[in-house]
């Protein structure tokens, strides 16, 4: 992301807490154990924070969660020392973390995919925003009992009501054996959260179940990331445009053994 000197920079973790400081305190290179994170905490989420014109008061913190939760906070009520890291959601279960985060307003979605191959596309407004930290929000998805979630993604609110004129938003699928597919998100039915969702891909043998999900437009670049640390990168207009069941193409070149993908990012 583009940020100015004096600009704030949010660093947001999949243990459910927050970093705030100026783009200059951001160390140039550093570990995941340096920047004060745990052992098995990693960055979900980064947002600028302008200095020049400070975000509207309506804009709120965002949290989806493995468990199938959201958490909406205001960032108003978000209390922050710099340099320091604060907790923001609550993380009760065993396991549970945080899959997608960011600074949302009025109008933004949440979108929560099982391994599967079930979508759900919902409102985040009806979730009233908690204030205190340890706070677990509200139930997003139900996850149908031999299912699992592995990916989450927030849809801005100027991507809902249809996107960029060119081409609109899409929805990314990537499976564990490497198949990848784009889906106009239009296709996606509005749920109620508590729900199952739609499916997204028809399951099979040769795809392997649902690994990541990402959100954007087909002029950007896909990114699909492993275990290892590595990644693959793929223009978005390579990627075939499907339907909700059609299993897509296999595009993604598996590396090694034991390197499986572990996300996807759009832009």
């Amino acid at each position: 992301v583009r940020a100015a000197p004096h600009d704030d920079v949010l660093l947001l973790s999949s243990g459910g807490r927050a970093w705030r400081n100026q783009v200059g305190f951001v160390p140039d290179k550093a570990t995941l154990g340096q920047l004060g994170l745990g052992r098995d905490e990693g960055l979900v989420g980064l947002e600028v924070l302008p200095d020049a014109t400070p975000l509207p008061g309506d804009r709120t913190l965002a949290f989806l969660t493995r468990a199938g939760r959201i958490k909406r906070t205001l960032l108003a009520d978000v209390a922050l020392t710099p340099g320091n890291w604060a907790t923001v959601v609550g993380l009760p279960d065993d396991g549970d973390r945080v899959l997608a985060a960011g600074i949302t307003a009025p109008g933004a979605e949440a979108l929560f995919a099982t391994a599967g191959g079930y979508l759900l596309r919902t409102t985040m407004d009806a979730v009233n925003p908690q204030a205190s930290g340890s706070a677990r929000g509200v139930a997003g998805i139900a996850v149908r009992a031999d299912d699992h979630l592995v990916g989450a993604a927030i849809v801005p609110a100027e991507l809902t009501g249809g996107g960029p004129e060119a081409g609109g938003v899409w929805v990314f699928i990537a499976t564990a054996t490497g198949y990848i597919k784009r889906v106009p998100l239009a296709e996606y039915p509005h749920k109620g959260r508590g729900t199952g969702g739609v499916q997204t891909l028809k399951v099979t043998g040769l795809t392997g179940q649902v690994a990541a999900v990402a959100v954007g437009d087909e002029t950007a670049g896909v990114d699909v990331l492993f275990e290892n640390g590595k990644r693959q990168r793929i223009p978005a207009a390579d990627v075939p445009a499907e339907n909700r069941y059609r299993q897509g193409a296999r595009l993604i070149a598996l590396l090694e053994a034991g390197a499986p993908i572990v996300g996807m990012v759009v832009g």
